[in-house]
């Protein structure tokens, strides 16, 4: 939920860590802050699946921070998904910045 200051309080008092829920959730709902410390802070929590919701809540600053820091890429569900919630400027950049492309869902949507 972009509580950065609980995040960074577990971090310092607790040794679970986290899993790929957190960067995705963080990135699903454009909370690049959180994104951000996530990246510098843990090891091994994310996946395509960041960029993916990214996209396709239209989040575009944290699909191109995740783009330019991040190795997992994106799959055909970031195009698609953006497509389908009509985040235009999501599916322009990544089909001028990714080579996933689309499936026929993205006209399905």
């Amino acid at each position: 939920n972009g509580h950065l200051n609980v995040v960074e309080w577990l971090h310092a008092n607790r040794s679970e860590g986290c899993t790929t829920l957190a960067i995705t959730g963080a990135a699903e709902n454009g909370h690049l802050p959180m994104v951000e410390w996530l990246q510098a802070n843990s090891t091994g929590c994310c996946t395509e699946e960041a960029i993916d919701e990214a996209a396709g809540n239209g989040h575009l600053s944290v699909v191109e921070w995740l783009h330019g820091n991040r190795t997992e890429g994106c799959s055909t569900h970031a195009m698609d998904l953006a497509a389908k919630n009509g985040q235009l400027c999501a599916v322009e950049w990544l089909h001028g910045n990714r080579t996933e492309g689309c499936t026929r869902r993205a006209m399905d949507g």
